[in-house]
């Protein structure tokens, strides 16, 4: 359905004594806080589109603060998502700012509408009610009432709580008309720095299990070697798939080579011949580990990256161990 006819649809739907009282209660707030313009606050005025489009809205509310043009919805029924984003495109384009109000918040099992508004505004939704009502003309300020989601890390995932309602004032919300965004709390960068937060401890996690079988099971060259520890490796095999990180099956795993280029980089991390049962003298470490040296497993083969040019010299043959690291010369 094209946005202009959407449009017409709802604006001709019957409008309800509660959705009038709500549009008088957010005019008379509005009004009692005098850094909205008066002459910008009106009520179902048409606000048509500019740069030569014939797209229009009528919103609810509309209102001029500080010199954002800013349309206030008042819902109350069920909008589907489509015409809720049409809506939020024409703001933006408009270089407006769409702030949705309910009467109240259904914390236990929220409505559909409630679930798609609260998406769309970065996890915060606003109520209008008696109480913030009274608070604006007593304090000449807008006030809203302001839930939000809180998202926590239980068990490795995120789990969402809602917040306790505030009161707060409009001017102390964070407008983001780039993003159609008006929040107290934001929820989405805070979800993005737990999810960046457990992706870097699943890695961290994920290479020291990998490196601590190796190091425990040091040498593992051979083949009777490696199936002496089987059901290990395949623990350590479905551990790093779950992960995404795929690694050879044991029944056509190319030992020598895999624990050869392993052994190597675990001798350039600690400074001696690692997976050798030969004595040499210890040298310094020349790479650090994890800066250092990045043992990885991408698509379906073993791969390393290391920050520093490679030091040491590596076995002769893919069943051979390291002898030696030498120092290089700088």
């Amino acid at each position: 359905m094209p946005d202009d006819v959407r449009a017409a649809k709802y604006d001709a739907a019957k409008e309800s004594d509660a959705h009038i009282q709500m549009k008088q209660m957010l005019v008379e707030s509005l009004k009692a806080d005098s850094r909205f313009s008066p002459d910008s606050i009106k009520e179902e005025a048409t606000w048509k589109a500019t740069g030569g489009s014939y797209h229009r809205r009528r919103p609810d509310v509309q209102a001029e603060f500080n010199g954002l043009r800013i349309a206030f919805e008042v819902q109350l029924s069920s909008t589907l998502i489509d015409e809720a984003v049409a809506r939020r495109n024409f703001y933006l384009e408009e270089a407006g700012l769409l702030v949705w109000i309910f009467r109240h918040v259904e914390t236990e099992g929220p409505r559909l509408y409630q679930g798609d508004i609260l998406f769309l505004n970065c996890g915060n939704l606003f109520v209008i009610d008696d109480e913030t009502v009274g608070m604006s003309q007593r304090q000449e300020r807008l006030h809203l009432r302001n839930f939000h989601l809180i998202p926590e890390v239980r068990d490795g995932r995120i789990h969402n709580s809602w917040s306790p309602p505030n009161l707060v004032p409009f001017d102390s919300l964070t407008f983001d008309p780039a993003n159609q965004h008006i929040f107290l709390f934001d929820y989405d960068r805070e979800e993005a720095r737990l999810r960046e937060a457990m992706a870097k401890g699943l890695e961290d996690d994920t290479r020291s299990r990998f490196l601590e079988f190796w190091r425990e099971k040091e040498p593992l060259q051979r083949e009777h070697q490696i199936y002496s520890v089987v059901e290990r490796y395949r623990e350590l095999q479905q551990y790093m798939e779950a992960r995404g990180y795929p690694m050879p099956p044991e029944n056509v795993l190319p030992v020598g080579q895999v624990a050869a280029f392993i052994y190597l980089m675990l001798s350039a991390v600690d400074g001696r011949p690692v997976g050798s049962k030969l004595q040499s003298r210890p040298v310094e470490p020349r790479l650090h580990e994890p800066e250092g040296v990045h043992v990885v497993l991408r698509g379906s083969s073993l791969s390393a990256r290391t920050d520093c040019p490679p030091q040491a010299t590596g076995p002769s043959s893919p069943g051979d161990a390291p002898q030696e690291l030498e120092r290089g010369k700088d």
